[in-house]
């Protein structure tokens, strides 16, 4: 038997036991034959770009019309191009990955409340 991908399609409001089962299901039978199935999970916008690649760009878009996706954010700050400059300047100011913080990156323990350097108790 050829190996079969199964993609399981995340949706808005998907809840992790809508994902478990399915994803169960086919790891078990990929389990009492090994190479049968290759599960994926994807967002709308990963499956129809998976898709594409997978059957063409044409398939993926008729899929879209068929389900009326056209996402409209409220917003279109999705990257640092296109959010103001203000925002982006200060979310790297924020950020516990920026280059120009000085010393090893603290983190809340649960036991004092206090801040620690990682791999110190």
């Amino acid at each position: 038997m050829a190996q079969r991908t199964v993609l399981v399609l995340l949706l808005d409001g998907v809840q992790s036991l809508d994902v478990t089962g399915p994803v169960e299901v086919f790891a078990g039978a990929e389990k009492h034959t090994p190479g049968s199935y290759r599960i994926r999970t994807a967002t709308l916008d990963g499956g129809l770009t998976l898709l594409g690649r997978i059957a063409g760009d044409d398939v993926a878009r008729t899929v879209q019309l068929g389900t009326e996706y056209d996402p409209q954010p409220p917003y279109d700050a999705g990257s640092p191009e296109k959010a103001p400059a203000h925002l982006v300047a200060a979310m790297r100011d924020s950020s516990r990955f920026s280059l120009e913080q000085a010393g090893p990156p603290r983190v809340r323990s649960s036991r004092s409340g206090g801040d620690r350097a990682p791999g110190r108790r």
